[in-house]
C-alpha cells in the first residue's frame, strides 16, 4: 500500500524533493511515485518504512530539544523580570546626581514611592563636587526621606555604578574621598529594616535624572 504523499513530503529532505521533481519530469511519472523511488533508494537495505520511522523519531527529538530550549529561555526571562519587579508591599526609591562640569556645580534628583502609590520628589542644587559626590548625596537624600516616612522595606534603584559598587565592596576597597558620605549612607540604611540596592541603566532612571536636570536649569535661570 503506497505511503501517503503528505507524509513522504514531510519526512523527505530538500535535496530529495528536488531530485524527485526532476525524476518525475524526466521520466514522465507521477511525483508521488518518483518520491517513493528516491526515498527507497536512499533507504538502501534499511527499507523505506524503517527510514521514515527513523526520521519521524529524529523530528520528534529535535522538537523536544527546541521545546526544552524555549522553556529554559522563558525561565531565565521570568527570573530576570522578577528581579526587576517592584513589589506592591515595598517602598521604592530612585536617585541620580550630576556635576556640571565634572567637578563643578552639583545637582540631585530623588523619587520615593510608598506602597500606597504616594510619591515624594526632590530636585535640588547641593554645591560643588564631582559626579560621584553628587550621586552619593542623592542617595543620602533618598534615604533621609525614606527614614522620615518610616519606610520598612526599601528597594533603591540608581544608575551610578561607582556608588553602588563602593557600597557593596569591602571597606578596604572603598573610595577614600567618599568615606564620610559612605558612613552616613550606611547609618541611614541601618535605620530601615530591609534595604536592597540595585543598579539600573540611565534609560530606566528617567524621573530622577529629570529632577537633577531641573535643579540645574532652575539654578541657571536665577
Amino acid at each position: 500500500m503506497p505511503i501517503d504523499l503528505e507524509i513522504l513530503q514531510r519526512l523527505a529532505f530538500r535535496r530529495e524533493l528536488v531530485e524527485s521533481r526532476r525524476l518525475a519530469r524526466d521520466q514522465g511519472i507521477d511525483f508521488h511515485l518518483a518520491l517513493e523511488q528516491v526515498l527507497t533508494k536512499e533507504a538502501a537495505g534499511l527499507g523505506l518504512s524503517l527510514l521514515l520511522q527513523q526520521r519521524q523519531q529524529d523530528i520528534a527529538k529535535q522538537a523536544e530539544i527546541k521545546l526544552q530550549k524555549k522553556r529554559v529561555a522563558e525561565t531565565k526571562y521570568a527570573i530576570k523580570q522578577a528581579g526587576n519587579m517592584v513589589f506592591d508591599h515595598s517602598w521604592c526609591g530612585w536617585f541620580d546626581g550630576s556635576a556640571q562640569p565634572n567637578p563643578g556645580d552639583c545637582y540631585i534628583g530623588v523619587v520615593l514611592k510608598a506602597p500606597s502609590g504616594q510619591v515624594w520628589e526632590i530636585s535640588r542644587s547641593i554645591g560643588y563636587g564631582d559626579s560621584s559626590y553628587a550621586e552619593y548625596r542623592a542617595l543620602h537624600a533618598l534615604l533621609e526621606l525614606a527614614v522620615q516616612h518610616a519606610a520598612d522595606t526599601l528597594i533603591i534603584y540608581g544608575d551610578s555604578q561607582v556608588v553602588i559598587t563602593d557600597l557593596q565592596s569591602a571597606r578596604t576597597k572603598q573610595i577614600a574621598a567618599l568615606l564620610e558620605l559612605r558612613s552616613q549612607v550606611e547609618n541611614l540604611m541601618k535605620q530601615i529594616p530591609a534595604v536592597q540596592l540595585k543598579w539600573i541603566p540611565r534609560a530606566k532612571n528617567l524621573r530622577a535624572d529629570e529632577l537633577a536636570r531641573f535643579a540645574s536649569i532652575d539654578r541657571t535661570q536665577h
